[in-house]
């Protein structure tokens, strides 16, 4: 309902992606999206007895099935995050090709995918998008660990906007 309330921005969807780990789960899930006209997209996670596995993949398989071929603004928000006030996706990611809250461990930085804004006619090789969670270079990682590579190969040619907190999204 927030986003009705507060997104500006004039063409837009959300969509959810059910990852539920139970039968029951999953039909209420497709219920409360139903009354709500929400798109609902199952997805078939075989294995929830790891949190990060259980989040990682629904977000890998949203990506490679459906969100990389977005044409234009793709957002990632857990499902704990919601707005407070009004505010457009379109004129705050500007002219930059990502904006996210960035997450480190070790030497290892990336982006953590509770909140994400791409431009997803900007990115490159979006098929190498690697959102999993993962031991890189020595570095034990969450979710979204595994796009260091990618953000590496690509750090000369995108315009990232790290942000601490994801309060600061909506300060600018």
């Amino acid at each position: 309902e927030t986003f009705k309330q507060f997104v500006k921005d004039k063409e837009w969807a959300f969509t959810v992606f059910n990852n539920g780990s139970s039968p029951e789960l999953i039909k209420a899930i497709d219920e409360r999206c139903a009354a709500h006209g929400l798109m609902c997209i199952k997805v078939e996670n075989p294995d929830h007895s790891n949190p990060n596995f259980a989040c990682a993949y629904p977000i890998q398989w949203s990506w490679k099935n459906y969100l990389q071929y977005n044409s234009g603004i793709t957002v990632f928000l857990d499902s704990d995050m919601f707005l407070l006030k009004p505010f457009s996706f379109v004129e705050r990611l500007g002219d930059k090709d990502i904006i996210a809250l960035k997450q480190k461990r070790g030497h290892v930085p990336y982006i953590s995918t509770n909140l994400v804004i791409l431009n997803t006619l900007n990115l490159p090789e979006k098929d190498q998008m690697d959102w999993y969670c993962d031991n890189v270079e020595g570095q034990a990682c969450d979710v979204g660990g595994r796009l260091y590579p990618w953000l590496v190969k690509h750090k000369d040619n995108l315009k990232i906007e790290a942000v601490k907190y994801s309060g600061d999204v909506g300060t600018h």
